[in-house]
């Protein structure tokens, strides 16, 4: 299989997988102020930045760890810190 066929169905798999509705209200959100949506549109953004320029595989583990780290899931920040107050 060539380069470009390859390229081809890596991009048609990354349009069939974003969930555009998610993102839609994320950055719907982000516009009306509400509480931690800013921090949601960063972990998107960077996420996204990391897969289109250095590999599929980082934007994914370091979106996907951010978004545990806002949740409060780990490391001990984020939300669970920001419920206490």
């Amino acid at each position: 299989i060539s380069n470009p066929a390859i390229a081809g169905i890596m991009v048609q798999v990354s349009l069939e997988t974003i969930q555009w509705q998610t993102t839609f209200d994320t950055a719907k959100a982000t516009f009306e102020n509400k509480d931690g949506a800013i921090i949601r549109l960063g972990v998107l953004v960077i996420t996204t930045l990391l897969c289109y320029y250095v590999d599929f595989a980082v934007g994914i583990t370091t979106g996907v760890v951010l978004d545990l780290i806002t949740q409060g899931k780990i490391g001990g920040m984020g939300q669970a810190e920001i419920t206490k107050n």
